[in-house]
């Protein structure tokens, strides 16, 4: 295993990653960058943070360092429910026209995850990876295109912005 300095997870607040764009931002005209910032740099950028700093937990025993990769955890989980909060309100808001950036996101990041040589391959998510965190991170994701493909669903079924 590692150590945990070489997952590269930066615990620092300001340098988590892009914040999401709370739910209350939303009500620019502009729904397609509204969703694409919040799909990209929320939902799937804090995802796959929370998922490093979740798996870096469980093999850390030093405390200092548990709680910064707790803090770490916390802090991407809320940005990706931000993420996810401001995607359906830009859907109750922009209706069909949201749904289809969300629908370009999702296909980006589907054909990005089939390029062997793919974001999650050469990004700058994390520098230095394994071939296995590589995999656990595209893992995470594929999770992440299925919610939003299952919120399209539940959109077009007017579940969500009716």
């Amino acid at each position: 295993m590692p150590p945990s300095e070489d997952l590269l997870i930066d615990t620092n607040p300001q340098c988590v990653g892009p914040r999401a764009r709370s739910a209350n931002d939303v009500a620019s005209a502009d729904w397609d960058e509204d969703v694409r910032h919040a799909f990209f740099g929320g939902c799937l950028g804090h995802e796959i943070r929370a998922e490093i700093a979740r798996r870096e937990l469980v093999r850390t025993t030093k405390a200092a360092r548990v709680r910064e990769l707790g803090a770490a955890f916390a802090q991407s989980t809320e940005q990706a429910r931000e993420g996810w909060s401001t995607i359906d309100r830009c859907l109750a808001i922009h209706g069909e026209l949201a749904a289809l950036a969300l629908e370009r996101c999702v296909e980006e990041t589907s054909l990005q995850l089939r390029r062997p040589s793919g974001v999650f391959a050469s990004s700058a998510l994390q520098p230095r990876r394994a071939p296995s965190l590589v995999a656990e991170n595209e893992q995470v994701a594929r999770s992440v295109v299925d919610r939003a493909r299952e919120r399209l669903v539940w959109f077009r079924a007017g579940r969500i912005g009716a």
